[in-house]
């Protein structure tokens, strides 16, 4: 049997977990508060050493119990790990995901649009102008006006994207960064590639 997609399900579902958590797991301590975390937000009571056996903190194969992964799957907003599995298996296929999550800006023609959505509800609409620079062509809840022109080599999915802000009177480099905590999902309008 292929373990492989179970095994990257349950890779998702941690890093979320600690994506939410907001805290890198590297102490015994780090491991009681994500445990305090978890029960606080009503999904279910995980111990510590539960947590430290799915993460590899302390070598032992019994971690992947399907009760512990529901309950993660609840502290991330699912009912449970198979509506978890189920919600990632329909992006793949809706979205016509590549096992590449990277767009680099040099692949892209003059004038193709770039949709970047991050949490909550934002949108940013780039147009490519050539020379790693875009200009904004809309906005949604968020500081970049229409016409502001950026440069970027990149957009990574799931990864903070840092725009530098081009201006005529500014020698320095002013930088918006976008998704901070959580990453961007991007979307090329000039054909059929897609990754959110």
């Amino acid at each position: 049997m292929d373990t492989r997609p179970f095994n990257e399900h349950i890779n998702r579902l941690k890093t979320g977990v600690t994506e939410r958590f907001g805290l890198p797991l590297r102490t015994s301590a780090d491991f009681v508060r994500l445990s305090d975390s978890i029960c606080d937000s009503g999904a279910g009571y995980l111990s510590q050493s539960t947590l430290k056996r799915l993460w590899g903190y302390v070598k032992d194969t019994r971690a992947k119990h399907l009760s512990t992964l529901d309950i993660l799957a609840r502290y991330l907003g699912h009912s449970d790990f198979h509506s978890f599995c189920r919600e990632a298996d329909d992006e793949k296929t809706e979205s016509g995901f590549s096992s590449d999550a990277t767009l680099r800006v040099e692949s892209l023609g003059r004038g193709a649009l770039i949709n970047i959505t991050w949490s909550p509800d934002r949108l940013l609409t780039l147009r490519y102008l050539g020379e790693m620079t875009f200009e904004v062509v809309d906005g949604k809840n968020t500081r970049l006006s229409p016409a502001t022109r950026v440069r970027c080599m990149q957009f990574i999915a799931g990864e903070p994207l840092i725009l530098d802000i081009v201006t005529e009177c500014q020698t320095g480099t002013m930088a918006y960064i976008v998704g901070k905590n959580s990453g961007i999902r991007w979307r090329r309008h000039d054909s059929e590639h897609h990754r959110n």
